[in-house]
C-alpha cells in the first residue's frame, strides 16, 4: 500500500480529488487521506491514520479533521462551523484498503451513514520521462540559453533522462506529515551539533535553510535542487560520468537538463511553504544561505514539493493552461570531455562549486586522473 495514490472519488454526499500518502512501517502501514470537494459546501478534510498489520485488505478507522478552504491550514470543527454553518460532517470514517501493483482500492462508511469508494492508480514517477527530448548539440544548446531573459528560467541537470522527483520520493516514502513529526526533529538533534547555527524550526525561513543544508549533506527531503545557471546544471548532469564511460558511449547515450519557466509558473501557482501541505504544489524558494557555502557559487535555489510523480502533475498544469513550463534538452555523454573542460574555463569547476576540502580533491580528479 505504500506510496502516493491520487484520483477521484465518488460518495453519497460527496465527489472530488484524493490523495493518500502512505509510508511503510516495520509492521503495518502510515498514513493521511486529504479529500477535496467543492470549497463552496465543504471544506478540505484530511485523516490519519495507522494499521497494526500489513494485510491486504487493509480494514481502519480514521478520525476526520478539517482545513480552511483558501490557506488548507487544519481548523477547530467550530469554525468550520462558521465557515459552513449548514454543513453537517463526518468526524469519522471505517475505512477498507485493498491494493495491487497498478492500483488503490478504497471504500467507506462514515459515523453519518454516508458511502464512497475510490479507485487510484499506482505513481508512475519511476518510469521514463513522457516529455518530448529535445537531442541537441553543446554548441547549440549555448545558443539557446544564452538567448534566454536572465533569471526567468531556472535548469536542473540529471545523468539519466529519468523524471523529476524527490530524493525523499525516490526512497518510497510519501507522508510528508510522518516526516515533519519524526524525521525532521531527529535530523536536528544531530546536525545541531555539527553546526554553527542552531536552526530555529518554527521561522520558516530557518526550516527551509536546514532541509537544504541536509539535502546537499545527502539526507533525502522533498525539495529538488536547480540552479538560475544553465552551465552550472550541465556540470551537475556529467559530474557523475567517468570518462570511461564516455569512451564505450553511444550516440544515443544523453544526459538531460530541465529547462522550466519559473517566472511564468509563479504567475499563476502560489508558493506553499509547509512541507506537509495538503494542497498538491510545487514551489520555488532561495533560502538563506545559513552554514552551507555551496548556494552561492552554485546560484542555487529549490523547489519543495508533496508529489512524487512531479511531471505528470507539470503536465496536467501544462493542458489546463495551454502553456509550456517545462522544457528537456538532451546532451550527448560522449562530449563530456570538452564540455568539462570548457566550463572549468568559465570558473565552473567541483572547486568552485563545492568550496573546502572534498571539492578541491574533486577538481583535481578531474584535472589529473582520466578514469
Amino acid at each position: 500500500m505504500k506510496g502516493q495514490w491520487i484520483g477521484d472519488f465518488q460518495g453519497s454526499h460527496l465527489k472530488g480529488r484524493v490523495t493518500v500518502d502512505v509510508d511503510e512501517l516495520p509492521s503495518g502501514f502510515r498514513g493521511r487521506i486529504a479529500v477535496f470537494g467543492d470549497p463552496t459546501s465543504v471544506p478540505p478534510l484530511v485523516g490519519f491514520f495507522e494499521t497494526t498489520s500489513k494485510q491486504n485488505p487493509a480494514r481502519f478507522s480514521v478520525s476526520v479533521a478539517a482545513a480552511h478552504p483558501q490557506t488548507t491550514a487544519l481548523v477547530t470543527w467550530d469554525e468550520v462551523s462558521k465557515l459552513y454553518p449548514n454543513g453537517q460532517f463526518a468526524r469519522s470514517v471505517q475505512v477498507s484498503a485493498a491494493w495491487s501493483d497498478k492500483e488503490l482500492k478504497l471504500d467507506w462508511t462514515s459515523d453519518l451513514g454516508g458511502q464512497g469508494q475510490a479507485i487510484l492508480p499506482a505513481s508512475v514517477a519511476g518510469a521514463t520521462s513522457e516529455y518530448p527530448a529535445n537531442a541537441i548539440s553543446w554548441e547549440d544548446f549555448k545558443i539557446v540559453v544564452m538567448g534566454l531573459e536572465p533569471r526567468r528560467f531556472v535548469f536542473r541537470g540529471q545523468r539519466k533522462p529519468r523524471r523529476l522527483r524527490t530524493t525523499f520520493h525516490r526512497t518510497g516514502r510519501s507522508d510528508l506529515t510522518g516526516y515533519t513529526m519524526y524525521d525532521i526533529p531527529a535530523l536536528h538533534q544531530h546536525i545541531s551539533g555539527r553546526t554553527r547555527h542552531l536552526f530555529a524550526l518554527a521561522n520558516g525561513a530557518e526550516y527551509g535553510a536546514f532541509l537544504h543544508l541536509a539535502q546537499h549533506h545527502g539526507y533525502p527531503t522533498p525539495l529538488l535542487d536547480w540552479s538560475y545557471s544553465p552551465f552550472v546544471a550541465t556540470f551537475f548532469a556529467y559530474r557523475s560520468t567517468r570518462n570511461s564511460e564516455v569512451t564505450n558511449a553511444s550516440e544515443d547515450d544523453r544526459v538531460r537538463i530541465f529547462k522550466f519557466d519559473k517566472h511564468a509558473w509563479q504567475k499563476t501557482f502560489a508558493n506553499e511553504s509547509n512541507v506537509d501541505a495538503l494542497r498538491l504544489h510545487l514551489s520555488f524558494f532561495e533560502f538563506l544561505a545559513v552554514d552551507n557555502e555551496r548556494m552561492i557559487p552554485q546560484q542555487a535555489l529549490s523547489s519543495v514539493t508533496n508529489i512524487d510523480d512531479i511531471e505528470t502533475y507539470i503536465r496536467m498544469r501544462e493542458q489546463q493552461n495551454n502553456c509550456n513550463y517545462l522544457e528537456v534538452f538532451d546532451l550527448q555523454t560522449k562530449d563530456r570531455r570538452s564540455i568539462m573542460r570548457e566550463l572549468s574555463m568559465m570558473g565552473i569547476t567541483a572547486g568552485s562549486l563545492f568550496p573546502g576540502l572534498d571539492g578541491s580533491c574533486e577538481e583535481l580528479k578531474e584535472r589529473f586522473f582520466d578514469e
